[in-house]
């Protein structure tokens, strides 16, 4: 499965029943994923501060940066 380039491949439950796990730092990709498939959770890990974060968005404030 392709969402915005980034590949996976499925468990077999439903997509919006999958956690996301995205590893970077925050930026213009993970908002993208997190639109895209916004009925999923998402944990961000960020390698440079060793620390982990469930994420959030609110999709109008995300949309008013683009």
């Amino acid at each position: 499965m392709t969402v915005n380039g980034r590949r996976w491949t499925k468990t077999g439950s439903a997509l919006e029943e999958e956690v996301i796990i995205y590893i970077g730092s925050e930026g213009p990709t993970l908002t993208n994923l997190m639109m895209a498939l916004n009925k999923n959770s998402f944990i961000s890990y960020n390698p440079d501060t060793r620390s982990a974060r469930a994420e959030s968005i609110n999709v109008n404030k995300a949309l008013m940066k683009r």
